[in-house]
C-alpha cells in the first residue's frame, strides 16, 4: 500500500526470481537492520517516534 502499482509489481517479480529463503536467514538480516537503527539513534543521525503525545509547533 505504500509503493505505487508498479513499484510493487517490480518488487513482487524480484521476490519470484530468489525462491524460498531459510527463517533463520531472514530472522539474522532482520536483526542487522534492528541493530543499524539502534546505532543510527545512538548517534542522533535518525530519530523515531516514540508513541507520546509530541507538540507540533508552527513557525
Amino acid at each position: 500500500r505504500n509503493m505505487s502499482s508498479r513499484a510493487a509489481e517490480n518488487l513482487q517479480e524480484e521476490m519470484g526470481y530468489l525462491g524460498s529463503v531459510r527463517i533463520s536467514e531472514v530472522e539474522a538480516v532482520q536483526q542487522k537492520i534492528v541493530d543499524i537503527v539502534r546505532h543510527l539513534e545512538d548517534t542522533g543521525e535518525i530519530s523515531r517516534p516514540t508513541g507520546e503525545a509530541e507538540e507540533e509547533y508552527v513557525a
